[in-house]
């Protein structure tokens, strides 16, 4: 948008602006965002190790005597998804507006990261004490595997650039969707209430 504002789009019909003021905001704007987009970068790994710890800390804590340690991994697997779902999106954001430290390998290895872990939740591990999932839970992880996919295409068939930012956000908001229904139909079936949510594919 901001690129617009100083050069406009011919396409779009929005024209350049020239003018000294507004192409010197536009730039003490850019360069603010991309401050604050370099510091995402740096604190992008921490931020999701600490998430993690949280989940762990918090599953283990209000499950200690009712939960057992297959189903605290278990749960703790699948909420691991929403959260590579979202790094997901920050990683293509921070490649695409050029922040330091972002790099095409940090992207592909959060995307190769979703996958190992959504193959986890699918098929279960008695070593990682995580079990297979339930008829319901499956559904919903097989709606996620089609959300990454959708997520692979767009990355793979466009140049990485602030506009494929605009393009990507609809699927990985709905990847985040699927990630996110998964864990409250797990949450669910351990409250043993009814479910009904894997038709909806994600969508809300």
């Amino acid at each position: 948008t901001m690129t617009m504002v100083m050069d406009g789009d011919e396409a779009l019909g929005i024209p350049s602006t020239r003018a000294p003021r507004v192409q010197r905001r536009a730039k003490m704007a850019k360069d603010t965002f991309m401050a604050y987009l370099n510091a995402m970068t740096d604190a992008r790994v921490e931020m999701l190790a600490t998430e993690e710890a949280l989940v762990k800390s918090v599953v283990r804590t209000f499950g200690l005597g009712r939960l057992d340690p297959f189903t605290t991994e278990t749960v703790n697997a699948i909420a691991k998804l929403r959260m590579l779902a979202n790094l997901i999106a920050v990683e293509h954001c921070l490649l695409a507006t050029g922040a330091d430290g972002a790099s095409e390998e940090a992207l592909y290895g959060a995307l190769q990261a979703f996958e190992t872990q959504l193959q986890l939740t699918r098929r279960g591990d008695d070593a990682r004490r995580v079990l297979a999932p339930s008829a319901e839970l499956d559904a919903m992880l097989v709606c996620t595997q089609d959300r990454l996919a959708a997520v692979r295409g767009i990355i793979g068939q466009n140049e990485i650039s602030p506009a494929t930012v605009i393009r990507l956000r609809p699927a990985t908001s709905e990847l985040e969707r699927a990630a996110d229904d998964a864990l409250h139909i797990i949450e669910r079936e351990l409250a043993g209430l009814s479910l009904g949510m894997s038709s909806n594919c994600g969508q809300s």
